[in-house]
């Protein structure tokens, strides 16, 4: 082990850490200062510097932890790294053993300037207490941490950070930690958006398409560039006011495995809780999961067919699926309620597809006669209105509550349900204003339509991309006809409905 003799400086190498912020204590600058200042007395010259910020001490794989090792153990003359604090290099006893041994058998020492030790025995059993400190610090704040999360769960309120939809409020000015979800109108509108998509049996590749072509964004401004997103955000139950009652390492079901892998289980240890407002109501997020399990057991992107999530049943009005396919198999369409309400039936999907490409192409000659929904804006505007109008009413309710509390006077209670009153007036009247007359998707846009649906050098993936951006609903009658919806031009993609 290489030890410094005075008057010649040995080279070494400083590491410095924290994992957390506001520790002032450990920060990068005052870590900084204190070995440098404490280095030359020790008989040492620094000559490169290492750091992490923000990374835990029981990770082996710190970017700037793994780049000191390698250095000091690649570079002959360098005799020691130097820390602030023993657990600045590792919190984990038996890493920092394994990585002092490894430095040990290069000639390079770990030296704490706070905690000098020697050589000797008593040095040994020293390092060795102040190992099974830190590492007993970090177990130790690890289990209160669990223990706090776990409390929070049973008091209903929400842990980790807020999602799309909400930002942390705090509850009582009188303690500012004490915070709570509350609803951010903007970002709500988006989620709406997604879970509307998702009701109406669409995938979370078509949704991320239309919540970018629409200019919606996730929670820090970013494009919706990947599926997964979408799926959290509609597995998410904070949406509807619900809480796991256990973290996911406590969710165990029957047999040891974990509820993450069983929904119906997982679904069941969820509990309702009035901390925050929902931006979906609940029989709707369980509805939309039931969606999403049927998806997940029926849907892929190779699915050859065409009218999933379009084509509706004439009896109950429910999504019918496809069915069958398989190797020289037939395929058909069945109502997703079939047996349930009413006695089951199914249709060819060859015969079913094509007669909904000719009745577009009918629709195209004779706009005029098609029908076509409200734009799905106006839709989504009218529906936002409704939930800050239904949220106005709910804090006008609570504003009176705190009143009649004595939690503050007669003008200040005037003077917010002033406020109150002007914005629920204005969300009334933009509620009773008149909604733009829907308008078909231009000619050209359904010409080009026809012809990549009836070409069958289209991919299936394409063809369904097209039917979807069209349709909104297909309904067979008795009389063998198609009661077809199509979409409002303004819902298309931009580039989608060009000039007549």
């Amino acid at each position: 082990m290489t030890t410094p003799k005075p008057g010649t400086p040995l080279a070494a190498i400083a590491y410095y850490r924290y994992s957390e912020e506001g520790q002032s204590e450990y920060s990068i600058p005052a870590q900084r200062d204190a070995v440098q200042k404490a280095a030359p007395g020790l008989g040492y010259t620094i000559v490169a510097e290492f750091a992490d910020e923000g990374v835990s001490g029981l990770r082996s794989d710190r970017p700037g932890f793994q780049a000191a090792i390698s250095a000091a153990r690649a570079e002959a003359a360098v005799a020691a790294i130097l820390v602030h604090k023993f657990d600045r290099f590792s919190r984990d006893s038996e890493h920092q053993a394994v990585f002092r041994a490894a430095l040990k058998r290069d000639g390079v020492r770990l030296v704490s300037i706070a905690e000098p030790t020697d050589d000797s025995p008593a040095g040994f059993l020293t390092e060795r207490i102040m190992d099974a400190m830190a590492a007993y610090y970090s177990l130790n704040l690890s289990h209160e941490a669990k223990k706090g999360l776990s409390q929070r769960r049973k008091q209903g309120r929400h842990c980790g950070s807020a999602p799309l939809g909400y930002h942390w409020k705090a509850c009582d000015a009188r303690y500012p930690t004490l915070k709570s979800l509350v609803i951010e109108p903007q970002e709500a509108r988006v989620v709406r958006a997604i879970y509307r998509l998702a009701e109406q049996g669409f995938g979370t590749v078509t949704i991320a398409r239309r919540m970018n072509e629409r200019g919606y964004l996730g929670k820090w401004g970013s494009a919706w560039t990947n599926t997964v997103r979408v799926m959290r955000t509609l597995r998410n139950p904070t949406y509807a006011a619900l809480i796991a009652s256990e973290p996911k390492s406590h969710r165990v079901a029957v047999g040891g495995k974990r509820i993450d892998h069983h929904r119906r289980e997982w679904e069941k240890a969820l509990v309702e809780t009035e901390e925050w407002l929902p931006i979906i109501e609940r029989e709707r997020w369980r509805r939309i999961q039931a969606i999403l399990d049927r998806r997940a057991r029926t849907m892929h992107p190779a699915s050859p067919y065409l009218l999933t999530g379009l084509l509706k049943c004439p009896v109950c009005g429910e999504n019918m699926w496809g069915s069958g396919g398989g190797t020289g198999g037939s395929r058909y369409y069945r109502c997703s309620r079939a047996r349930l309400t009413h006695p089951s039936f199914s249709l060819p999907a060859p015969k079913v597809e094509a007669a909904v490409i000719e009745a577009l192409a009918e629709a195209a000659g004779n706009l005029e006669l098609v029908a076509v929904a409200p734009a799905q804006r106006s839709a989504e505007r009218l529906e936002d209105l409704r939930d800050e109008l239904r949220g106005l009413r709910e804090t006008m309710t609570r504003l009176e509550d705190a009143y009649l509390a004595g939690q503050f006077d007669l003008a200040t209670f005037r003077d917010r349900k002033r406020l109150l009153v002007g914005r629920i007036e204005e969300t009334e009247q933009a509620l009773s204003a008149p909604v733009p007359a829907p308008k078909p998707p231009s000619k050209r846009y359904l010409r080009e339509t026809i012809r990549k649906l009836r070409s069958a050098e289209t991919p299936v993936v394409e063809r369904r991309r097209r039917l979807s951006e069209v349709f909104v609903s297909v309904t067979p009658r008795q009389d063998g006809g198609l009661d077809i919806i199509l979409r409002d031009r303004s819902d298309l993609p931009e580039d989608a409905s060009p000039a007549r």
